[in-house]
């Protein structure tokens, strides 16, 4: 397979709360709570009940949080 297209689908690869847990070292219940309020990266949900993140959003949203608390002290 083709390096660009590999590329392309890890960017879309759908995560669960349990690995932006494990990535971020947080709970499951904060990011949870973060989507309630709006403040975590954008989500899809899949049926009723599925809740997923691209990995290009997670990517988006951490970044987007490295800059709001670089140099504001």
């Amino acid at each position: 397979m083709p390096t660009k297209i590999r590329a392309i689908r890890q960017i879309n690869e759908l995560l669960t709360y349990q690995y932006l847990a494990e990535l971020t070292g947080e709970s499951i219940i904060t990011h949870r709570r973060r989507k309630m309020l709006g403040q975590g990266p954008r989500y899809l949900r899949i049926g009723k009940h599925h809740i997923r993140f691209r990995r290009r959003d997670v990517l988006a949203w951490l970044e987007s949080c490295a800059n709001r608390g670089s140099g504001a002290r």
